[in-house]
């Protein structure tokens, strides 16, 4: 579990939180630091064995790993029939949860993918704005970050998977594929950020949206500061 995504479980709830990490002298730190009872387990999500002896006596996961590793978590969760949150994937991945659907119902489980910033409450805001209004006919996401490449390993590693491959637009009812970083378009942000690039890129939203809310079109698109755009924009190139 991402060191930002314990504080909060352990501060708002009365549930027993354990933290399961392949880095357990860090997790002892963070719950010793949030007078948390230190309850750690070892777990390497890359190791099948290693992820079903974690989620044994659990009811339910927060898995905040990086988002290559949301399906074979999701795959673990339905096995042990425990509930699970993520903090979302890409589309493909996101596509692949979904087609768990009927293996979590005969689990007796909820698999809800998707919880974090983008995607998550992008769809929330989105379906709020859209239950304002009688019709629906397009629902344009337009995201802007701010904080830099190096801020953590996993945004290095998100990045740049958002670079390569292919994006997924809802257009005319339908999911359509578009190359990555391509459909560029000048959004005008509010200050201090002002108009940016924002091309595509493979977030989920133009998968889960349209299941929720009756919408022609659907898009999303992300802008990067000036100093990230063309390191991003050289990888679809090489």
């Amino acid at each position: 579990m991402d060191l930002a995504a314990v504080p909060i479980p352990v501060a708002r709830t009365a549930h027993e939180v354990t933290r399961g990490d392949i880095r357990t002298d860090a997790a002892d730190a963070l719950l010793r630091k949030l007078g948390a009872p230190e309850r750690v387990v070892l777990v390497d999500v890359d190791d099948p064995a290693s992820l079903r002896a974690a989620l044994a006596d659990t009811q339910v996961i927060l898995n905040a790993t990086y988002m290559r590793h949301n399906v074979p978590v999701t795959d673990a969760a339905i096995a042990a029939g425990v509930h699970l949150v993520d903090l979302g994937s890409y589309y493909p991945e996101t596509l692949q949860q979904l087609e768990r659907h009927d293996a979590a119902v005969a689990a007796g489980c909820r698999i809800v993918p998707g919880c974090g910033v983008a995607p998550g409450l992008t769809n929330i805001l989105a379906r709020l704005g859209a239950d304002r209004l009688d019709t629906v006919e397009t629902i344009g996401l337009y995201s802007f970050i701010s904080h830099p490449l190096w801020t953590s390993p996993g945004i290095v590693v998100t990045r740049f998977d958002a670079s390569t491959g292919t994006s997924v637009v809802w257009a005319d009812g339908r999911l359509v594929e578009r190359p990555s970083f391509s459909d560029e378009e000048r959004f005008p942000f509010p200050e201090p950020y002002g108009e940016r690039d924002v091309p595509l890129v493979p977030h989920p939203e133009p998968v889960t949206l349209p299941r929720s809310t009756a919408v022609r079109n659907d898009v999303f698109q992300l802008g990067y500061p000036a100093r990230g755009g063309p390191r991003h924009r050289a990888v679809p190139d090489t």
